[in-house]
């Protein structure tokens, strides 16, 4: 990590941000955060065995119905539970889809959680 300075009405204040580093993709030298660039995203999304599915998450009506749900449940119930009070991020489907329409477009299959408690649930597997 390394510092980057910003200034505010005058003032410099310091921000930590992530360091750079090379795309994961091992032929590509464009700096990133993390993982993938944009490019090296894509192509690894749409060569997945569900890229027809995945299409779905960028669809406006996916987005619509995206911001109903956080909008809906703007805390994350799984840190409710355990007593934390946390934004939701991501929207969840309770039980996975696995390509049915009918469960991935169900608003009741669906739940706001934080990032944190959606990627745990996913590698559940649940």
């Amino acid at each position: 990590m390394h510092q980057a300075l910003h200034a505010h009405q005058g003032e410099l204040t310091s921000m930590r941000t992530a360091a750079l580093r090379p795309c994961a993709d091992p032929t590509c030298s464009v700096l990133v955060t993390g993982g993938r660039c944009a490019t090296h995203a894509r192509e690894l999304d749409r060569a997945r065995w569900n890229a027809d599915v995945r299409r779905w998450y960028h669809t406006a009506r996916w987005q619509q119905l995206r911001r109903l749900v956080l909008k809906e449940e703007p805390l994350c119930g799984d840190c409710l539970v355990d007593g934390r009070t946390t934004a939701s991020t991501d929207v969840d489907h309770e039980h996975p889809h696995g390509g049915d329409p009918i469960l991935f477009w169900s608003r009741a299959n669906l739940r706001g959680r934080c990032h944190g408690c959606h990627s745990r649930k996913t590698k559940r597997g649940l």
